[in-house]
């Protein structure tokens, strides 16, 4: 096996190489240098840094920084400051000393950094002393933004004396926690799971907005640094770099003398002759895969554990490197950062004042927030939950688990309960009674599945790793999860039939295509089928550019298609002469002849038809099936609480994916001119969705007279399937600045300059379809918008659509949304029509509950309740210690679903780690809920303390007792 090695090896191998010792052997520096490629530009100037020298390296743009930092990133620290944004030129004044190397792109250099009359940071040390106050009102003045949560940087959140700040300079955001004005303890802290990492002495934060355009510009500022540059322009004291050879011979150039690495692209001829020409063979790539993949191809190499922006051939030192670049022709991969929101894990529990609640003893009520309450002595915190009449019922939050919010079938409103009435026991029996029957039917229909035998398909493992490697991003944890589960489902005797959950553009696609060629490979056909032509091109497009390598034979069927072409596609089809074909549910036609069908996958299986969805449905039973969906639909909520459906869901977003800003207005011709100007002036593209084809030109005409100059195009539904192809392409190359168009566009479709989205007529369309249209934008790495014009007079409905569509603006946020719509639209028919009236009684999410009980019952496992706690001890989270209501209510439903004692003190360490030491009636809920815990893990049905004395109930006996509540939980552990 070859010898793997490190980043940190073949920098060192550049800096003792001939070619740089002549370099700092030379009396003067020259004018140009040249013969650089791939990752030792990068090389070039950390080495120029460790001799000592300051260097200010003028980029192209921020791409060029970016490229730079990934081939730095990994060696040996030699602090680097780089100035992507305005916002950036702060770093400068604030530091005291600065860094060896400053990247910065060419349109940053001539901006003005502003006077250096007051330090643009603010400085936190431990035993220092500063007005809390005085620090939030300095953030906020100083462009960071108030969140309840800190997850993304620029955002700064206050509990108590807990202070969280996430400056955009920082690879992860800190936590300051006072004692009055004095710092007692500073730490990082890690944004997904909220907990503190390692401490800190002292941090500074750099202003986030970018200073005043007067004062010296950045190249005056560092006029003492060497300026290297790949800018053409002459500058003063420039040392030029160019990757291509200069021929002005008036220039002094110094020439490394490195060749440019050919891609090779899994044609390894060409590396073999360097090989027999002596070369030393190195390829900078994933170690694990790597590895593997190379050995079937060559055996004399070395693989370098890392990866770099591209490759280099040094003749003279008798060496060349490779990278992913020429083995696949892809960019060179970015790690995942730390900070993103994912799904929460209680996002389909939060509550909210106003929603409509369910309780299985009690029916539906109204749920109305939290309130203090005094039992006897002792003051407890209740959620308050109105029913009909007068009627209250106050519910103790350690018995939060009993509650859950309504969701009906018909989006209207339900029928409140009068507590105590007969009609919701009865309505209750009968549900429950219909839960059992359908959970036998599914059952049934899920056993004959599992009897069923399949195609187990082969591993493949050369040409999968070689999938994995040309991905061109580093997969997140959920997509290699999925991909797993997906390969193991496909390797086993039995059909698959799995569904892959995601937000727009979180890379379902790419699970799916490694399915497809999975199925291939083993000479299986594949079917993708999109609910739209032009989504189903967009597949089509990507399977043939990520594939292109591989003998395999990619088709499609759809109106963009002539019938000529068509036919002769069919025939090819039942020969087997196609592997892999992309359509619309046109592939479900009777004329669709397969040689060897073994693999259907289904993009948004929930907008094809009821006709469809059943000549779907059969074909699950012969085929394995791969379903891919951006919302959660209450089908798939119900399959993955009950197990009937194997389920892989992706919360993780693409690296750098923003939270697109949303705003919600009436029409103002200002406004639309600004928004469209703004997205035209930063090279970006604008979609402005009108969704009623017979105004739609009325329109364009409108948006032309108030951007003349800009050009546009329509696109909607009644027009031939080649124009609209022909559009989306131009669309795709800027010759169009506004694509005027329905939502034809809606679902799946990515083109990566769209960056904002106008909305006509928003109330008009659903919560999940907002979400939709909201999820065409931002999808690479820069900021998105979307505006959602409303008429002035907005149905209550409508106004709820929006309040949702703003509050969940952050990554991941589709599942909520979801839930939300689900609410205020309801779940249809979606479980048959003979569940449907008892869906419409008791709520959708009781009756989920309901079924898996029902299920577990009928597979022979154990089913125990809840168990109850009634409890006369003054144990709640204070509004002094937290003071978001949601937050809290999120809490109580955390803490009381822990397992077991352990998972309850990490709480309390979290806790306390995020909002400070704890007081006495907070360590009090620690204490009821272990004791639920216990109690669930003891089959107990009821727990009961009250001053000094204690009950337990079980279905053998009960235990009574007296003494504290430390007792209680002695005699549950001892049960």
């Amino acid at each position: 096996m070859s010898e793997s090695l490190t980043k940190q090896y073949i920098f060192r191998r550049f800096v003792e190489s001939p070619p740089f010792l002549r370099f700092l052997n030379q009396e003067e520096n020259p004018s140009v240098v040249a013969g650089l490629y791939g990752a030792t530009k990068a090389f070039f100037l950390k080495a120029l840094v460790d001799t000592g020298r300051e260097v200010l390296y003028a980029a192209k743009n921020n791409e060029e920084v970016e490229r730079l930092l990934f081939d730095l990133d990994d060696l040996e620290k030699s602090e680097t400051l780089a100035l992507r944004r305005a916002e950036d030129l702060n770093s400068l004044r604030a530091n005291d000393e600065l860094p060896g190397l400053i990247l910065c792109p060419e349109e940053l250099l001539q901006r003005r950094i502003g006077e250096a009359k007051e330090r643009p940071a603010l400085y936190f040390e431990v035993s220092g002393e500063i007005e809390l106050d005085r620090a939030i009102e300095w953030l906020s003045a100083n462009g960071f933004e108030r969140s309840d949560l800190v997850t993304e940087p620029a955002e700064f959140a206050q509990r108590g004396g807990i202070l969280d700040v996430f400056s955009p300079l920082w690879d992860e955001p800190s936590r300051v926690e006072f004692e009055g004005e004095r710092v007692i303890s500073i730490r990082s802290f890690d944004p997904l799971t909220q907990r503190s990492k390692e401490s800190a002495t002292s941090i500074e934060v750099v202003s986030n907005r970018p200073p005043e355009n007067y004062g010296p510009t950045v190249m005056e500022y560092l006029s003492t640094s060497l300026v290297v540059s790949a800018i053409d322009a002459v500058m003063p004291d420039l040392l030029l770099v160019k990757e291509l050879r200069d021929s002005d011979e008036t220039k002094k150039t110094f020439d490394f003398g490195y060749a440019e690495a050919r891609k090779i692209l899994g044609n390894f001829e060409e590396i073999k002759e360097l090989e027999n020409q002596g070369l030393e063979l190195l390829f900078a790539v994933d170690k694990e895969h790597g590895q593997n993949y190379i050995s079937n191809h060559l055996t004399n190499f070395r693989i370098v554990d890392t990866h770099l922006s591209g490759g280099w051939v040094a003749r003279e030192e008798g060496y060349a490197v490779f990278t992913d670049e020429e083995l696949f022709g892809t960019r060179h991969k970015r790690k995942i950062p730390s900070h993103f929101r994912g799904l929460p894990a209680d996002a389909f529990h939060e509550l909210h004042e106003g929603d409509y609640v369910v309780h299985i003893d009690y029916g539906i009520g109204i749920y109305k927030g939290l309130k203090k309450l005094k039992i006897g002595v002792e003051e407890k915190e209740f959620l308050e939950i109105s029913y009909a009449g007068t009627d209250v019922l106050y519910l103790p939050v350690e018995n939060l688990g009993l509650l859950d919010r309504y969701i009906g079938t018909e989006g209207r409103l339900p029928r409140v309960n009068k507590l105590g009435s007969e009609s919701w026991k009865l309505a209750s029996k009968n549900a429950r009674k219909s839960a059992y029957d359908y959970a036998q039917e599914l059952l049934s229909l899920y056993a004959k599945r599992s009897l069923a035998k399949g195609h187990a398909f082969g591993v493949h493992r050369e040409e999968m790793e070689w999938a994995e490697l040309s991905f061109p991003y580093e997969e997140t944890p959920d997509q290699r999860r999925a991909i797993e589960s997906i390969e193991a489902d496909m390797e086993s005797r039995h059909p698959m039939d799995r569904l892959v959950c995601g937000e727009v553009g979180y890379g379902k696609t790419e699970v799916a295509l490694r399915a497809a060629l999975k199925a291939a490979l083993d000479s299986k056909q594949v079917a993708l089928m999109a609910p739209t032509t032009i989504l189903a091109l967009q597949h089509y497009r990507t399977f043939t550019s990520r594939l292109k390598e591989l003998p395999l034979r990619i088709a499609m069927i759809s109106r963009f298609v002539s019938a000529a072409e068509r036919k002769r596609i069919l025939v090819e089809l039942e020969e087997g002469r196609i592997d892999i074909i992309v359509g619309t549910h046109a592939l479900l036609s009777e004329n669709v002849k397969w040689r060897d069908l073994g693999l259907l996958i289904i993009d948004d299986e929930h907008r094809f038809g009821v006709k469809h969805k059943e000549k779907i449905r059969k074909k699950r039973t012969e085929v394995d099936t791969l379903a891919l969906t951006a919302t959660p639909i209450p089908r798939t909520l119900y399959m993955s609480l009950v197990g009937i459906r194997d389920v892989s869901r992706i919360e993780t977003p693409p690296v750098g994916r923003k939270d697109v800003i949303t705003e919600v207005e009436h029409w103002s011709d200002d406004m639309v001119r600004d928004w469209v100007l703004r997205e035209r002036s930063r090279g970006g593209l604008t979609l402005f969705i009108h969704n009623r084809i017979e105004t739609i030109d009325a329109l364009r005409r409108r948006l032309q007279r108030l951007l003349p100059g800009l050009s546009m195009h329509i696109a909607h539904g009644q027009m031939p399937e080649r124009e609209l192809a022909a559009i989306y392409d131009r669309f795709l190359e800027h010759k169009v600045d506004i694509l005027v168009s329905t939502a034809i566009l809606e679902a799946g479709i990515d083109i990566p300059d769209l960056n904002t989205i106008i909305v006509d007529r928003a109330d008009l369309f659903g919560l999940a379809d907002l979400h939709q249209l909201r999820g065409r934008v931002g999808r690479a790495e820069r900021q998105g918008y979307a505006l959602f014009i409303v008429p002035r007079k907005s149905t209550d409905d409508a106004k709820k659509r929006f309040a949702a569509i703003k509050a969940y603006a952050g990554l991941g946020a589709g599942y909520r949304l979801a839930l939300r719509d689900m609410e205020m639209r309801g779940v249809g028919n979606l479980l048959g029509t003979a569940q449907h009236g008892h869906v419409t009684t008791i709520g959708f999410t009781l009756y989920t509950k309901l079924l898996a009980e029902a299920v577990a019952r009928l597979k022979g496992e154990d089913w125990f309740d809840e168990p109850v706690l009634e409890m006369a001890y003054g144990a709640y989270l204070p509004e002094s210690y937290i003071g978001e209501t949601a937050e809290r209510v999120s809490l109580y439903k955390r803490l009381l679903s822990v397992e077991d004692e352990k998972g309850v003190d990490k709480l309390k360490d979290e806790l306390e780690d995020r909002f400070g030491r704890m007081p006495e009636t907070a360590s009090r809920i620690l204490d009821v809920a272990k004791a639920r815990a216990l109690a669930r893990k003891k089959r107990v049905t009821k727990v009961g303390f009250q001053k000094d004395s204690w009950f337990i109930l079980t279905q053998k006996r009960t235990y009574r007792g007296q003494g504290s509540f430390s007792t209680l939980l002695e005699q549950l552990r001892r049960i």
